[in-house]
């Protein structure tokens, strides 16, 4: 058993995958490497962030609300 467990850890991988860029960032006499990765997600789902309540750890909801009209909908909003 402890064979198998040994065997699975060494086929890990990085989870990033392979970076599309390499490149190096010089700051004066400071050298960073950096690497570029894809946002992909497995399955081709989207990266979702969201705002949780601290105390409950319930989603926050943003709604666009006109005070005259009340909820607006995404094809009634226009840049003023």
């Amino acid at each position: 058993m402890a064979r198998t467990l040994a065997r699975k850890e060494k086929k890990k991988t990085n989870p990033a995958g392979r970076p599309s860029w390499r490149g190096m960032l010089r700051f004066s006499l400071v050298t960073i490497p950096v690497a570029l990765h894809s946002a992909k997600v497995k399955g081709g789902g989207d990266v979702d962030f969201v705002w949780l309540h601290r105390t409950c750890h319930n989603r926050i909801h943003y709604k666009k609300v006109c005070p005259v009209h009340g909820e607006v909908g995404n094809d009634e909003i226009v840049s003023g």
